[in-house]
């Protein structure tokens, strides 16, 4: 993955071949700047790489035009980011929601019910973001990647805008949502501690996974 041209072109992932392992939390672990975050971009299908092929199960999303990309993002990968990303003027049911409703699915009620109590929000869901704490709101971007039930999930520093008790409990929910509900996870972090949580930890420097 390059940015720019010429003597100004920056190589920010350099010959990266990865799979993740299905029903499992994978860490990728690394310094500012070393390339982690685009990583998650290139893998998620937020950014096209310059070169290069991503899988998600059997559809290859790097030859896929934006619309196709932005669908399947609805539907197949969820992504949680170190900013919340809710909508504030939306209850907290409504931001858990509005993924599903842009891709016009409906979710069981068990599905929805089942995530709300193992995120501990049956209280909240006429709440906005505002009357939510941090770890709340965190709480609300995680569920609402887990709704649609995505082959993946991608968490980009999900515990950096938190204090550690809040991030533990965060990292906590991670680790529950892997092995009671066999969701794939990959964690981009640069906090070993976090990284401890997981199944597998890869280490990226200078743009290569080491």
């Amino acid at each position: 993955m390059r940015y720019g041209s010429g003597e100004h072109a920056v190589t920010a992932l350099n010959n990266v071949n990865v799979e993740i392992a299905e029903g499992q939390w994978t860490t990728v672990m690394g310094a500012s700047g070393s390339g982690k975050s685009t990583l998650l971009n290139v893998l998620s299908g937020l950014t096209v790489p310059t070169s290069g092929r991503v899988w998600i199960g059997e559809k290859e999303i790097t030859g896929l035009s934006e619309s196709a990309r932005a669908r399947m993002r609805r539907t197949d990968v969820g992504i949680v980011f170190q900013e919340f990303n809710l909508v504030p003027v939306l209850t907290v049911k409504d931001n858990l929601l509005l993924p599903l409703r842009l891709a016009h699915t409906r979710v069981e009620k068990e599905w929805f019910e089942r995530v709300v109590d193992t995120l501990g929000l049956g209280g909240r869901l006429t709440h906005l973001p505002r009357e939510l704490s941090g770890g709340q709101r965190q709480r609300v971007a995680v569920g609402r990647a887990v709704l649609a039930r995505p082959r993946i999930i991608f968490a980009d520093e999900p515990t950096g805008n938190l204090d550690s008790a809040t991030g533990n409990d965060v990292l906590t929910l991670f680790r529950g949502l892997v092995t009671d509900l066999g969701q794939t996870l990959l964690l981009i972090t640069h906090d070993e501690a976090a990284a401890s949580r997981g199944d597998r930890v890869l280490c990226m420097k200078d743009g290569r996974l080491q």
